[in-house]
């Protein structure tokens, strides 16, 4: 075997360049920056969506306590905590939302739900933001609580 076969063979050998290489590592780094960000607007928007359903649940549960023992409840809202009272102003319970959940109130004035046995509920729309994203609890008439996100 003579050297010229031998260096021909070597040659053959194919491999990266540092360019490719670099340009390869900034399209990875592209993608991965804008997975981060679509995934944290996506945990944003479920943690939002779990303030909501607790305040529906928070709400159906002395809705229904409304209902079963008959004497009426009052629900305030602040913008960082919900809290029922009794018909004699007696504290019943509190729940707060998580760090970043705000509830949206006109005029920062604490929002009132009068939950009644035998009178129509006062229809209200709660509007809960987290960031960008925003969420609705609506209260009908009729006392039925949905939300809307």
């Amino acid at each position: 075997m003579s050297f010229r076969t031998h260096r021909h063979k070597q040659s053959s050998i194919k491999g990266f360049t540092l360019i490719e290489f670099l340009v390869v590592c900034s399209v990875i780094s592209i993608i991965a920056t804008s997975a981060c960000i679509a995934l944290h607007a996506y945990t944003e928007k479920l943690y939002l969506k779990r303030d909501a359903i607790k305040l529906r649940l928070f709400l159906e549960r002395f809705y229904a306590t409304v209902l079963t023992f008959r004497q009426r409840i009052t629900v305030m809202l602040t913008e960082t905590q919900s809290i029922a009272l009794s018909s004699t102003g007696q504290r019943l319970e509190e729940s707060t939302f998580l760090n970043k959940t705000k509830c949206v109130l006109p005029n920062a004035i604490p929002l009132v739900l009068f939950l009644h046995p035998t009178i129509a509920t006062s229809p209200k729309s709660i509007n809960l933001r987290r960031g960008a994203s925003t969420c609705k609890v609506v209260v009908s008439l009729r006392g039925r609580i949905r939300v809307a996100c």
